[in-house]
């Protein structure tokens, strides 16, 4: 049986106020409960004679703290580095200097005879 928008809004909306919901067919009382899923949780409706209606609900939203969204903003927030800028490429510079004067010399390319 097609429901019109209005009779789901009436079905669910006494459902959510621990109301008896009627059978729109038959016009006894159904069986209702709340079905907890992750992604879809759903209101469904069961009448005694076999008619079965299930509504969709939207999930849960998770409430957070005001001190939980101030921490989740601020964790967010691009951190400052701790160097000043170009200390990075003059640390470079001063690695590959003294890593230079360590090397060995190249051979010179004379074999000794």
């Amino acid at each position: 049986m097609t429901l019109s928008l209005t009779e789901k809004s009436k079905l669910v909306s006494s459902f959510w106020k621990d109301r008896p919901s009627a059978c729109p067919k038959h016009e006894i009382p159904m069986r209702t409960f709340f079905v907890e899923r992750v992604y879809k949780p759903q209101v469904v409706m069961v009448c005694p004679k076999g008619e079965m209606f299930r509504f969709d609900q939207k999930p849960k939203q998770i409430e957070f703290s005001r001190p939980h969204v101030k921490t989740m903003a601020l964790d967010a927030q691009p951190r400052p580095s701790s160097r000043p800028s170009g200390a990075s490429s003059s640390l470079f510079q001063a690695r590959r200097r003294s890593s230079a004067a360590m090397a060995p010399a190249p051979p010179s390319g004379k074999r000794d005879a």
